[in-house]
């Protein structure tokens, strides 16, 4: 499933304005309607691999929340172009990823505008060397604290601390696997890793009990996928997604575990969408008041 098209909808008889501001002012390339609908009138933009569709609408009533979030490469240029034709331009900064800001077309209807903080396909993946855990597990800290002591996660700094204190430990692991983001000058923006998961280990065996009569199946050969954390100011650019895909790519084993909260956060529905099912949900850990599912993957 993909959005092929948006629809914005302007005053009857008033398709050379809205040609004006979309097709002049914003830079869209205008398409050629099918003749099967060019007797309903309105225009078509092209944006990149969507269209923008104009109708008219002799019951026009401006759009104000429902909008289109419309991808830029210069969004400082576009904004200038828009102050000069003399539209009242709204900055904000609250997308994570990227600069934002929103402006109302010449019939009323908001529009949204937005820039990637940085270009995802310059950013590089590294290798976390296990040799070196005391120089990169600081910046991973530091992406840990960004990204889950907000809500939904509420992280304690205590927390905060403890995994620090794992990460040490888990790098001396039979199995380790770990990567990284990095951006510009060599900031880590995200980090992934796990280790094979074996009798013992606290985890393991915490989660041996929600699994009931499947452990024995889901604990061999198992890879424990332990954490995955990006900075809250570089998420929606796939950084996620990306070293998700590096670090199974990096794993020999046939099964994956992992837990994560028992709700609709981004991270489930990263792992959803990368093969990943819950096996059981509702899980407590020991001392733990939050849920959690257990979710499983399976080489193919």
């Amino acid at each position: 499933m993909r959005i092929h098209h948006v629809q914005v909808v302007i005053p009857q008889g008033h398709t050379d304005t809205a040609i004006g501001f979309y097709g002049r002012i914003l830079g869209m390339t205008q398409m050629e309607k099918p003749h099967s609908l060019s007797e309903r009138g309105g225009i078509w933009f092209k944006l990149g691999e969507l269209e923008l569709h104009i109708a008219e609408d002799p019951a026009f009533g401006p759009a104000d929340r429902a909008h289109p979030g419309i991808v830029v490469d210069d969004l400082p240029g576009l904004t200038e172009r828009l102050q000069e034709a003399g539209f009242m331009v709204e900055p904000d900064g609250l997308f994570p990823g990227h600069r934002r800001c929103s402006v109302r077309d010449p019939f009323g209807n908001r529009l949204e505008f937005l820039e990637p903080v940085v270009d995802p396909t310059t950013a590089r993946l590294e290798v976390l060397d296990r040799r070196r855990v005391s120089w990169w597990s600081r910046e991973a800290v530091d992406v840990y604290r960004a990204a889950f002591t907000g809500p939904p996660y509420r992280r304690t700094e205590g927390q905060v601390h403890a995994f620090h204190d794992a990460v040490r430990r888990h790098v001396e692991r039979s199995g380790f696997v770990g990567r990284a983001i990095r951006i510009g000058t060599g900031t880590m923006v995200g980090f992934t890793y796990g280790y094979t998961s074996e009798p013992g280990q606290w985890w393991h065996d915490q989660v041996r009990t929600a699994l009931d009569g499947r452990a024995e199946r889901w604990l061999s050969d198992t890879f424990e996928y332990v954490e995955l954390a990006v900075h809250p100011e570089f998420q929606r650019l796939g950084f996620g997604r990306r070293l998700h895909d590096a670090l199974m790519d990096a794993q020999s084993h046939s099964r994956a575990l992992l837990t994560t909260l028992d709700d609709i956060t981004a991270g489930r529905r990263l792992y959803e969408s990368t093969g990943w099912e819950v096996l059981a949900d509702g899980f407590r850990f020991e001392r733990s008041t939050a849920r959690y599912v257990v979710m499983g993957w399976q080489r193919r």
